[in-house]
């Protein structure tokens, strides 16, 4: 384990330099100081640095980092995630110490009456700050809140710091380290080392959210999207939608779509959904990262006098025996009982060596059709209705009319786009 940040001079309640020695002062320097620093970094800041920059190509991330913080720091928990100011939705999560169910939470609910990270977005932003130094704003008991009571307490958190890493347009992003009430408060001294690492986080998160704009753009996965009948969405690491299929499109294009896309953004419109919509989006990148977590991968979006439509997110999984992916991304289905798929008879004829008149038949089944109806439509007898359905049967290798209609449902030839 790193050493842990140690600090024996004066301890003053104030960001400024401290006048007295800190018996930091004898310890190697790292590359984060500078000349006439007031407060050296401790030894274990180069090995902090090198996971931080890891980060930038590491298929999990910035994960490393975020555990070597919270051991070089003594705490219990940190996590560097973004957030959309106008939806406060969460998204691009490295996370350690906090169990899933209680980011769940924060993501869905409570997060929004997170008043220490309310006081990191006020103006002016002064770089790091702690919740035992900067708590509370005038006229709020932050020990009566109920961000405190019912997210806090529960899991023994009782000392936060953290700072605004990144703001571009809508998106915030933030680091917030956590301490127990066994742990110490956070020190001045603390918080200054930290104001030094920013720029060095900042620059690391730009290069990996290049990176990986440059690796979706040149993805051969993006054409492929073209061949599922159903809606889909490729999103990448910030949970930005990098590519839609023309299904898809025609989709948010439409008037009344509960789906729309904002800034590279997939937006539900009904807000506690659109929550749920980016959390499960930002658990499904974990996951396509390596991260083993739970994942509630289908939703549902109501629609006004029409049906539901439903939504699949998937992560976007590395093939067998081969790495994870070097930055996380997801996929989304979406299914609309009003736009099923069609089978194209041609594909059916091709996939299941057919004739032309079995496979009319078949598709006129899957569509629901008896078969007296379809003896009808084709001006045909029964007989021979019957006699090409039992072709059918040996050709697709089942017995029954819901057994073929079920096989060729789950054919390629029904999921894949004509």
């Amino acid at each position: 384990m790193p050493e842990r940040f140690e600090e024996t001079g004066d301890q003053a309640d104030t960001h400024q330099p401290e006048s007295t020695t800190s018996s930091l002062d004898h310890r190697p320097r790292s590359p984060l100081d500078q000349d006439g620093d007031a407060d050296p970094l401790p030894a274990w800041s180069d090995t902090l640095l090198a996971h931080l920059y890891d980060g930038v190509l590491s298929p999990a991330g910035f994960q490393r980092f975020v555990e070597a913080l919270v051991d070089c720091m003594d705490c219990k928990s940190a996590i560097l995630f973004t957030t959309h100011g106008p939806t406060q939705a969460l998204k691009t999560m490295w996370v350690t110490g906090i169990e899933d169910e209680w980011l769940r939470r924060y993501a869905l609910d409570i997060g929004r009456d997170d008043i220490f990270v309310q006081l990191l977005l006020a103006p002016p932003r002064a770089g790091f700050l702690a919740s035992n130094l900067d708590l509370p704003p005038a006229g709020v008991d932050f020990e009566q809140s109920r961000f405190f009571r019912e997210w806090l307490t529960p899991q023994g958190v009782r000392y936060a710091a953290g700072t605004l890493v990144l703001a571009e347009n809508e998106w915030v992003t933030q680091l917030v380290v956590q301490r127990s009430d066994a742990q110490p408060p956070f020190r001045p001294i603390e918080l200054r080392w930290m104001d030094r690492l920013m720029p060095h986080l900042q620059r690391a998160l730009r290069m990996r959210q290049r990176l990986g704009e440059l690796e979706h753009g040149q993805s051969l996965l993006a054409g492929g999207l073209e061949i599922p009948a159903a809606p889909t969405l490729l999103l990448d690491e910030q949970n930005l939608v990098t590519y839609v299929n023309q299904r898809a499109a025609a989709l948010l294009a439409e008037p009344d779509s509960p789906l729309r896309l904002d800034r590279g953004m997939l937006v539900a419109r009904d807000r506690d959904v659109h929550l749920r919509l980016q959390f499960a989006i930002g658990n499904a990148i974990r996951i396509s990262r390596g991260e083993d977590l739970p994942l509630d991968d289908v939703l549902r979006l109501p629609r006004s006098g029409r049906a539901a439509l439903s939504l699949l997110i998937s992560p976007l999984r590395s093939p067998p025996h081969a790495q994870t992916w070097p930055h996380g991304a997801a996929l989304v289905y979406v299914f609309d009982p009003e736009q099923l798929p069609r089978l194209a008879p041609d594909r059916v004829r091709r996939m299941f060596g057919l004739t032309a008149a079995e496979a009319q038949l078949a598709v006129a089944l899957c569509r629901g059709a008896t078969l007296d109806e379809i003896a009808v439509e084709r001006e045909v007898s029964a007989h021979t209705i019957l006699t090409q359905l039992k072709s059918l049967f040996g050709k697709t290798g089942t017995n029954r009319q819901t057994e073929l209609v079920a096989r060729l449902m789950a054919s390629p030839a029904y999921f894949v786009s004509g």
